[in-house]
């Protein structure tokens, strides 16, 4: 019927942006994040801290673990196709591919930081520029996974860093136990004291191995290098020993500094 132009299609202008929206997957226009807010509503969020060495990232194209803010707890949805699930790989049908084609990300939190998580006040970013040390807490560790990673790998030299081993023979989220990632931990360390606290009164205290991982920054600055009296003398005593004293009981032990490189006494 020639009077009926609903019977002939004749678009020979199409909507440029319509166009180019036709071409993106649903992972090309919403994060994680998104998708989870897309589904359970506005509050919302990617359950990060469910993901780890035995449930990975790479599982999440089947299996993006979603607070239901309604419900308190985590349920699960497929991620759309194109969602980021670890470095130059993207959700395809529930399948965690590797394609060149897919943007650059971590293995370990492909899906970044929760945009509208706060600590204090502060977002993830904000966090890494006033107190990186908050990386050791946890929820920190989780919600802020990309910005604690990339100041991770800012501050160390991961060609030479144990790190690397860890991160070879258990995974990429294995770390090592010993390092110091984001420097001295904050607040009160050890019986009512700060790491500053530690370092000024007592810096004898580095050699337990619990101080010395808390204090980690702040420890490794006061090492002297010396073999057997690393972090000084061990007490506060020390200062008025006599020369003949550190002949005595384990006084050069504990007086290191004052026996061995004050009087230079020859005590093995």
């Amino acid at each position: 019927n020639a009077k009926n132009c609903m019977t002939v299609i004749n678009n020979q202008h199409p909507d440029p942006q319509l166009t180019e929206y036709t071409k993106l997957f649903l992972g090309d226009l919403y994060s994680a994040d998104d998708q989870c807010t897309i589904a359970y509503g506005q509050r919302s969020y990617v359950c990060r801290a469910l993901y780890n060495s035995t449930h990975p990232y790479s599982a999440m194209c089947k299996r993006l673990e979603c607070y239901d803010p309604h419900k308190n707890t985590c349920y699960q949805l497929d991620a759309g196709d194109h969602t980021p699930c670890g470095n130059h790989k993207w959700c395809i049908l529930g399948e965690c591919i590797s394609d060149p084609h897919a943007r650059s990300a971590i293995d370990a939190c492909p899906v970044g930081d929760w945009s509208v998580f706060r600590y204090n006040g502060h977002n993830c970013t904000e966090l890494m520029k006033i107190s990186p040390q908050e990386c050791y807490l946890p929820l920190i560790r989780t919600q802020c996974c990309e910005s604690c990673y990339n100041y991770h790998n800012s501050h160390v030299t991961l060609a030479k860093h144990p790190d690397v081993q860890c991160a070879l023979e258990f995974g990429s989220a294995s770390q090592f136990c010993w390092d110091c990632l984001y420097g001295d931990a904050i607040g009160i360390v050890d019986q009512g004291r700060t790491c500053a606290d530690i370092i000024r009164d007592i810096p004898s205290y580095c050699s337990n191995d619990y101080t010395r991982r808390m204090c980690c920054s702040s420890c490794a600055n006061i090492s002297t290098n010396i073999p057997d009296c690393q972090w000084g003398d061990k007490a506060t005593w020390c200062a008025t020993l006599t020369p003949a004293q550190c002949y005595a009981g384990e006084n050069a032990d504990n007086c290191c500094i004052k026996c061995k490189v004050t009087y230079k006494t020859n005590i093995p």
